[in-house]
Parts: structure tokens; sequence; C-alpha cells
């Protein structure tokens, strides 16, 4: 299950309608197309950091379901020793 966005993510977000808020404000042309340009970049992170937590929370969810079917399985067909390799395979932060 895909957890609510970070605060990371809403600051990028914020700091993009800041941004943009700055553009609309400008009188100068090329001021205005660099507050776009910034808005478009805090953007593009708020983007980058939403899709990072997205695959920890999609790996994390990928690691609980097969140590959830594993341990099912850990009774009838696998043996004491494989289970604790294959758990201590998954449970590494490699």
């Amino acid at each position: 299950m895909l957890s609510k966005s970070s605060e990371k993510v809403r600051s990028c977000y914020l700091r993009a309608v800041e941004a943009h808020k700055r553009a609309i404000r400008a009188k100068d042309l090329s001021v205005r197309a660099t507050w776009l340009k910034i808005e478009e970049r805090w953007i593009a992170l708020a983007r980058s950091y939403a899709t990072t937590e997205a695959l920890v929370d999609y790996g994390a969810e990928v690691r609980r379901a097969a140590t959830r079917d594993l341990a099912f399985e850990r009774g009838s067909e696998l043996r004491i020793y494989e289970w604790a390799k294959i758990k201590s395979a998954l449970d590494r932060d490699d």
C-alpha cells in the first residue's frame, strides 16, 4: 500500500507554487522565465521524491508479502535452516 506524500514532496510543491507566483508578479520577461524554470525544477524534484518513495513502499510491500508467503510454507516444505537463510536475505539492506 502506498503511503501519503512525504513532507519533502509537499515542500517542493509549495516552493513551486511560490516560484509560479513570483513569475506572475515579475515585470521583466527574463526574470519571469527564470522563475518559471525554477518552478519546473521544484516540480521535477517533487516527482523524483514521490517516485523514490513509491518504489521504496513497493519494495517493502513485496518483502512483506514474500515473508508472509514463506512463513506459511515454512511448516510444510521449507526446512528451518532454509527459512533462516531466506529471511536473512530479505532483511538485509543491500
